[in-house]
């Protein structure tokens, strides 16, 4: 008896298995998300040069202020991933918002994705303190699409790469 309900359940499974709905996107490959500081060969510290390619949101690796202020600059276009192309909008809108280690918002600023550089200085700064930011994506549709993420790159100045 046993075994005839389990090979019933188990005929059960399958079957809904087999009618379970499933989705196709135009690419299986998963959008690479990262913010990457560029670091010179002789590893003394960052020229505070980053590439970035977020989807929603990411955070970057930790930084030491040189003194009170820090600058951020971006630029970034919208990527796709199917067809590994780059377009831009103005409509299509990301935040960079720089936070002291421990999480309290210092300040943000707002991006396009139009490849033009862009960015704001943070005073009032700490010297010596570690800070982080993060990219906000802003456009619901690049939240949501599979294959778009807002690509581009930057700069942090006035602090130390770790």
């Amino acid at each position: 008896m046993k075994k005839k309900v389990l090979s019933i359940f188990a005929v059960i499974l399958i079957a809904l298995s087999c009618f379970t709905p499933t989705n196709v996107f135009a690419s299986e490959t998963p959008i690479d998300e990262y913010i990457n500081f560029e670091v010179p060969t002789s590893r003394i510290s960052s020229n505070g040069n980053f590439t970035f390619n977020v989807h929603r949101s990411l955070k970057s690796g930790s930084f030491t202020a040189n003194g009170t202020s820090i600058t951020i600059q971006t630029r970034a276009r919208i990527y796709h991933l199917g067809y590994d192309t780059y377009r831009t909008s103005k409509n299509v809108k990301f935040q960079v918002v720089l936070y002291k280690s421990g999480g309290t918002r210092v300040g943000s600023y707002t991006g396009m994705a139009d490849n033009i550089y862009g960015g704001k200085e943070f005073t009032g700064l700490k010297k010596g303190a570690t800070y982080y930011f993060e990219i906000l994506v802003l456009d619901e549709d690049i939240q949501h699409s599979a294959v778009e993420s807002i690509k581009g790159s930057g700069n942090v100045s006035g602090a130390t790469i770790k």
